[in-house]
C-alpha cells in the first residue's frame, strides 16, 4: 500500500524555479517540480510510504534539469511531519524560508597568555604558560630545553644556561662538570669539609672534620718486680693503657711472650675499645717457678693505632 499527499504552492518567488520534495518514512521518496515565478501551483505526490512521514522541501533558482546533489538551495523548509493513510490524500503545508549565505573564516588558536619581560610562552602538560627561561630547568634558555641529571647534584638553570647544585655533602673538587659532584667532603681526607682541605698526620675525615687517629700510651714501659721466692706471688704492679688520639682505639689482643712468659700473668684484660681520652689499668703479676734466677718477658698489645700497632712493656724479676 502507498500513500498520496497534495501540495498547494502559493506565489512562487522569482528565485524559485525548481522545487525538490523529500519524503522520509519507512523509505525515502524524492520528487522535483518545475515552478513558474509568481504563480500558484497545485500538485500531488503518489507512491509515498504509509505511516508517519517527514516532508522537507528546498527550492532552487535553476531549472530542475540542472539540479544536482551539489546544487545550493535558495529556499529551505524545516522538516514537517504528516501521517499518511491508505486511500486518503493528506494535505501537507510546508513553509520555506530564504536560505542565507555567508563567508566564514575559521581559525584554530590556543589561549596564549601575555607574559612579563624575560619570559616566554612554553607548552606544558596543562597548556601554554609563561616561563622564565633564565631559571626554569625544564625550559632553560629556550622552551623544551631540559637540564640533564647530574651525579650527586640537582640540575639547575642559571641565566639561561644549565648548571647544577651539589648535594649537601658533595662538591665538584676536580672542576669537571662531566662527573658532577664527585667528592664526598664528609669522608674524603684530601678534601675534608671543603675542596683542598687535607687532613694531616694520618687524621681521618669524619662528618667534614679532620679527626686525629687513635694513639696508644702505655705507662710504664718497663716493669721490674721485686725479688720473689719461687712458688710465691707478691702484689701486682699496674700498667696504665690510655688512648691519647682523636679516634677510638681498638685493642685486638693482649699477650705475654718471651723466654719466661709463664712466670708472668695479668688479671682482667683491657676492653676491646677505648674512646678518645679513655684509659684502663692492667694488673700484672710475677709468680716465678723452677730454679732461682732472673726472669724476663714482654707484654704485647695489638691495636689499630697507625703509629704504634704493637705497644710493649718489658717485664723483669728475680726469682729467689
Amino acid at each position: 500500500m502507498i500513500g498520496t499527499a497534495t501540495f498547494n504552492l502559493v506565489n512562487a518567488p522569482a528565485d524559485a524555479l525548481c522545487l525538490r520534495v523529500v519524503v522520509t518514512g519507512s523509505r525515502t521518496v524524492t520528487r522535483l517540480f518545475d515552478l513558474m515565478p509568481g504563480q500558484t501551483t497545485m500538485f500531488t505526490l503518489n507512491g509515498l510510504p504509509l505511516g508517519n512521514d517527514t516532508f522537507t522541501e528546498s527550492a532552487f533558482n535553476i531549472g530542475c534539469g540542472m539540479v544536482t546533489d551539489a546544487s545550493i538551495a535558495t529556499w529551505l523548509s524545516d522538516p514537517t511531519p504528516a501521517t499518511l493513510q491508505a486511500g486518503v490524500a493528506a494535505n501537507v503545508t510546508v513553509v520555506l524560508r530564504r536560505n542565507g549565505t555567508a563567508n566564514v573564516t575559521s581559525d584554530f588558536q590556543d589561549d596564549v597568555p601575555t607574559c612579563a619581560p624575560l619570559q616566554q610562552v612554553c607548552m606544558t602538560p596543562t597548556g601554554p604558560q609563561c616561563t622564565d627561561v633564565g631559571s626554569d630547568r625544564n625550559n632553560c634558555g629556550m622552551c623544551g630545553n631540559v637540564c640533564p641529571p647530574v651525579t650527586n647534584a640537582a640540575p639547575a638553570c642559571s641565566s639561561g644556561n644549565c648548571s647544577f647544585v651539589c648535594n649537601v655533602n658533595f662538591r665538584d673538587c676536580n672542576g669537571n662538570p662531566a662527573d658532577g659532584c664527585e667528592t664526598n667532603i664528609f669522608t674524603n681526607p684530601l678534601n675534608c669539609g671543603a675542596c683542598g682541605v687535607v687532613c694531616q698526620g694520618g687524621a681521618s675525615c669524619q662528618n667534614g672534620f679532620c679527626v686525629a687517629p687513635p694513639q696508644i700510651q702505655v705507662v710504664p714501659a718497663f716493669l721490674n718486680f721485686p725479688p720473689t721466692p719461687v712458688g710465691s706471688m707478691l702484689n701486682p704492679l699496674p700498667v696504665q693503657i690510655s688512648n691519647v688520639g682523636g679516634a677510638p682505639l681498638s685493642i685486638f689482643s693482649t699477650i705475654i711472650t718471651g723466654p719466661n712468659a709463664p712466670d708472668f700473668s695479668f688479671f682482667q684484660p683491657p676492653p676491646p675499645m677505648l674512646p678518645p681520652g679513655g684509659s684502663f689499668t692492667l694488673q700484672v703479676q710475677f709468680h716465678p717457678t723452677g730454679s732461682p734466677g732472673p726472669r724476663n718477658a714482654t707484654l704485647v698489645l695489638q691495636t689499630n693505632a697507625p703509629a704504634q700497632p704493637s705497644a710493649t712493656v718489658q717485664l723483669s724479676g728475680m726469682a729467689l
